[in-house]
């Protein structure tokens, strides 16, 4: 088992990041795991994406054999996540759950090389914004299902 002493849970919501843009073509993903408090790395890092299927946008647990000790301490997060089994959860919803199993958001939403205090106000209005209408999104589409 690999030592994880002085790291921390953490998650980066890779959409949300600043270099987003640059990810286009990837799947939406969210990566976790344990990361150093520094910033300097991880011991054990691991991802839900979403993959469409049958048009529907599917969470999938990946996790490659350097994290499987990693995932071994979070087991409140995979009870939570059996919780919601056969449940198709937006990644809201996965960082919702993160954050429930004190999983500390360690996104970079800021360009370090653009750091001014207006740029940084406007983009967290900006990301408040997103938030609400993403979440109405989800209603309406949820209400259109049924």
């Amino acid at each position: 088992m690999k030592n994880h002493k002085g790291r921390i849970r953490g998650f980066c919501w890779c959409k949300k990041a600043y270099y987003a843009k640059a990810l286009l073509k990837e799947l939406p993903k969210v990566c976790f795991g344990m990361f150093c408090k520094d910033g300097g790395g991880t011991s054990g890092e691991m991802s839900m994406v979403w993959e469409n299927i049958c048009n529907k946008a599917t969470p999938q647990l990946k996790c490659f054999c350097d994290g499987w000790s990693a995932l071994s301490l979070f087991a409140d997060l995979i009870k939570k996540l059996g919780e919601h089994d056969s449940e198709d959860i937006t990644e809201e919803q996965f960082v919702e759950i993160l954050r429930q199993c004190g999983f500390k958001d360690l996104t970079p939403y800021e360009d370090p090389n653009r750091n001014t205090e207006e740029s940084n106000n406007y983009r967290r209005s900006l990301e408040k914004e997103l938030l609400t209408l993403e979440k109405r999104c989800k209603e309406i589409k949820d209400k259109l299902s049924t």
